[in-house]
């Protein structure tokens, strides 16, 4: 990154249970983790994500309208507020 302008990047990014035992038990959850660079315009980064097991799918990808709140939907995707720093006091990198 550093100074490199990207044109294209990742679309999707999958992790998946190498065999059945190795799968979550639907009692539990866990923490899936990515690293990136934030856009440098504040704003709303919204992850669609699709949750998939031998029982079916959920997809998690609805994204509220300008003006309405993602706990009106049914299966919103999940949110990243992206904040200015600089407006919220920090030093920036």
């Amino acid at each position: 990154m550093h100074g490199t302008k990207f044109t294209e990047g990742v679309l999707e990014i999958s992790w998946t249970a190498k065999t059945a035992a190795d799968a979550l038990p639907d009692a539990f959850y866990d923490e899936f983790v990515l690293r990136g660079t934030t856009p440098k315009t504040p704003g709303p980064l919204w992850f669609k994500v699709v949750q998939t097991c031998e029982n079916g799918s959920t997809a998690w990808v609805e994204v509220p309208a300008h003006g309405t709140h993602a706990h009106d939907l049914k299966a919103p995707a999940a949110l990243l507020d992206v904040i200015d720093v600089q407006a919220a006091g920090e030093h920036a990198h």
